[in-house]
């Protein structure tokens, strides 16, 4: 990609998009009905597609493989492969289930090998999935088998409604109990928390700035890996125990060192957020997720590495 010149992550991200997505797509219309289960986050992220997938996202955003995949996902405006699979499969259904043609006939077939207690088949497994998401006209997946074949082969899924049920189902499996603040959330999800909090663009109409400012690709990854609690701060270091990861550059007591004391709080780098040359980042954005999703992301780059460079001590001097 830096080879290219490419700059941008969402130029970067169309490319993968572009060249090894359909790759790994290919035919998922058939075997991704085997795939789409909901039980356990697991069962979401761990296919063979996925991972190719956050492998990738972790490499463009310099991030450790620890950081959570889910928050990964949703910096990227993404959602796990799984609902591209349900979409193409629900489009061969509702394409041929009526059709009189060789796949039209097949699809029936197996409609009727359902309906026989085959729960392996391909209807079986996708309208599982469809019950289990509210799909089906309120019918459920063991009275399917006793009903008409006629108001079976009746439904049709459309592409919104699809997105909207699946998108609501990861929300409930991926989301964090909310806290009022997130530095006393437990520390089972509290990354998770925090991102929600505090970082999330989902609450600001969707306006993922970060991914098409272009910027050396350094700069880039120091900016993502702040996003998604992958930077070094010592809120981020599991090694030491929780209460005392505070700021080692100011002189606030037992203050945490997390993202938004750094950025917003720590009196230490007072004079960069009052500087003529930074201080348009700090004068109309004084909440979290206000300033880090802010459009001039390339100056707040620039901003959050000076600020680093000149005033936080590098972890070989705290040794």
């Amino acid at each position: 990609m830096r080879d290219l010149g490419v700059n941008t992550l969402a130029a970067q991200l169309r490319i993968f998009n572009t060249t090894v997505i359909p790759v790994c797509l290919y035919g998922c219309q058939v075997w991704g009905v085997y795939h789409l289960r909901f039980h356990n986050q697991d069962s979401v992220l761990n296919n063979p597609v996925q991972k190719v997938i956050l492998t990738f996202l972790r490499t463009i955003t310099g991030c450790h493989a620890h950081i959570s995949r889910w928050t990964l996902l949703q910096d990227f405006g993404l959602l796990p492969v799984q609902a591209t699979w349900l979409r193409l499969c629900a489009r061969i259904w509702n394409k041929n289930i009526g059709a009189d043609n060789i796949l039209g006939e097949t699809i029936r077939s197996d409609l009727h090998l359902m309906q026989g207690c085959n729960s392996q088949c391909w209807t079986a497994r996708f309208l599982l999935c469809m019950s289990q998401l509210d799909l089906t006209q309120g019918i459920g997946q063991a009275p399917l088998r006793h009903c008409d074949i006629s108001v079976i082969c009746s439904m049709r899924f459309a592409k919104s409604q699809i997105v909207s049920r699946i998108s609501q189902a990861y929300n409930d499996l991926f989301s964090p109990t909310p806290h009022d603040n997130p530095r006393d959330a437990p520390s089972k999800g509290a990354a998770t928390i925090k991102y929600t909090a505090w970082i999330s663009p989902a609450h600001l109409h969707h306006h993922y700035h970060h991914l098409h400012f272009s910027a050396p690709m350094h700069l880039i990854k120091n900016l993502m890996r702040l996003r998604l609690g992958s930077s070094q701060l010592r809120c981020n270091d599991h090694t030491i125990p929780r209460p005392i990861r505070t700021c080692l550059v100011c002189s606030s007591i037992n203050e945490m060192e997390d993202e938004q004391h750094f950025l917003l709080e720590c009196p230490a780098y007072a004079h960069f957020r009052s500087h003529m040359h930074w201080s348009s980042l700090f004068a109309h954005n004084t909440d979290m997720r206000s300033f880090i999703n802010q459009r001039a992301q390339f100056k707040l780059c620039h901003s959050q590495c000076r600020a680093t460079a000149h005033g936080r001590p590098s972890a070989r001097s705290l040794s």
